[in-house]
């Protein structure tokens, strides 16, 4: 089994059998005995990545690159440009007004920019979004109370923060909220 990031980093290669992780020469050994398992001997191992900080990090950017290519949105634009501010819902947030009050929060907290993401319409010209992407600043002191900010939100209200450990120099924060 091998498993790719979407920009071609290898992550993971492992060989099973009999659903028993083994290595990659236990595999070759049994596999000459029965021809109609895979055959790998004459194919190179994979050049795995190494697991940590570095590969993380790059699986949060291309996750992050994933949902941009879906339809967003500017949220403090996307929350306030609706003639009838009850055709735009964000999340868990009972109105409009009361996101686009926690998207100014997050302004003034320093984040470069806040989107509403995977806008979705529902019956009746109706938009909804449950997730934010949170572009932050470079420094430090101001990643530190965006974080802090983002993880209270889905501790009061339920939801998710990615990457949820401590800073990796991510680009963005991603906020769950469904």
């Amino acid at each position: 089994m091998r498993i790719w990031l979407w920009d071609g980093t290898l992550v993971q290669e492992t060989y099973y059998i009999s659903n028993v992780d083994v290595t990659r020469a236990a595999y070759l050994k049994a596999a000459r005995k029965y021809p109609d398992w895979p055959q790998h001997e004459g194919e190179p191992a994979g050049r795995v990545a190494r697991e940590g900080p570095v590969v993380k990090r790059k699986e949060h950017e291309l996750f992050i690159e994933s949902l941009l290519e879906k339809p967003h949105a500017e949220a403090r634009q996307w929350l306030s440009e609706a003639k009838n501010p009850d055709l735009r819902s964000l999340a868990r947030f009972r109105t409009a007004k009361a996101a686009l009050r926690f998207v100014e929060t997050l302004y003034a907290a320093g984040a470069e920019t806040i989107v509403a993401a995977v806008i979705y319409a529902g019956r009746r010209g109706k938009q909804f979004a449950d997730r934010l992407l949170v572009k932050l600043p470079k420094a430090p002191a101001k990643r530190r109370a965006l974080r802090k900010i983002c993880q209270d939100l889905c501790a009061n209200r339920g939801g998710a923060l990615l990457p949820d450990e401590k800073d990796t120099g991510e680009s963005h924060l991603f906020i769950n909220l469904e």
